[in-house]
């Protein structure tokens, strides 16, 4: 009449429950770091992930979590700063595909944004994604960034492509 749990499977739960909890106790940053590299992305991307959730409890146990950076960051989340800090992977980044990781990991590292850009050749969806994602924030503040960009780089940019076009 009643409803029954095969006592196996309650056994076998009981004891991952028991790892889990013991691995998040003993080894929380190593443990949270792998879950964290075992997120289905595609189920992020429709919604109904659990990134931001883990994220946000990694916080509330006083860990630290850094931006994706391209002179740091490769595809994986890394441990960090004596084991308190996890670093994010750059494919977090929206529109970010594994092509682009290879390229930003095969030309580090970067001294500067224009270094960046000349290695990278990313166009100017590429930069602001990156931008705004916090990725080059080793290279200063978003704002100066931008403006720079817009001011000498992207200019450049379009007066060597008119160049070009004349030959």
């Amino acid at each position: 009449q009643g409803y029954g749990f095969c006592k196996a499977h309650a056994t076998s739960y009981s004891v991952y429950s028991a790892v889990q909890m013991w691995l998040q106790e003993h080894y929380f940053i190593e443990y949270m770091c792998a879950l964290l590299n075992h997120i289905d992305r595609a189920k992020e991307k429709k919604g109904v992930g659990i990134l931001n959730e883990r994220v946000e409890y990694c916080m509330k146990y006083g860990r630290t979590i850094l931006y994706p950076d391209v002179n740091r960051s490769g595809d994986k989340w890394v441990i960090v700063n004596n084991n308190d800090t996890l670093l994010a992977p750059l494919k977090n980044i929206k529109g970010f595909s594994d092509r682009e990781v290879g390229i930003i990991e095969r030309n580090r590292p970067y001294s500067n944004l224009k270094d960046f850009l000349d290695k990278t050749k990313f166009n100017k969806n590429r930069f602001e994604a990156r931008l705004f994602a916090h990725a080059l924030d080793s290279f200063g503040e978003i704002e100066d960034l931008y403006n720079w960009y817009y001011n000498h780089y992207a200019e450049q940019e379009n007066k060597n492509k008119k160049q070009k076009k004349m030959e």
